[in-house]
């Protein structure tokens, strides 16, 4: 079996490593996702920037909801701004 990511060192901090998804990783999402490709055809490249701001800021109400339900630290990771 091939491996889905590989850790490659960070070029900017010795300390650290980045998972990179690989060819194989790449095919096996797209195959347990066929639908994504239809969603951004019939949806995203339909809607103009502005309204996918306007969506992306509504799906924040969501999934602050759901993370609080959670306790800290669950859900969505922090932005750099602090947002979710």
């Amino acid at each position: 079996m091939l491996a889905a990511r590989v850790r490659e060192e960070c070029g900017t901090d010795g300390r650290g490593a980045v998972v990179v998804l690989t060819g194989e990783g790449r095919h096996t999402v797209e195959a347990a996702t066929p639908h994504v490709e239809s969603v951004r055809r019939h949806f995203v490249d339909l809607l103009t920037p502005e309204q996918i701001g306007a969506f992306a800021e509504i799906g924040e109400t969501p999934v602050a909801h759901l993370t609080d339900r959670k306790g800290p630290g669950a859900g969505r990771a922090a932005q750099p701004d602090g947002r979710r």
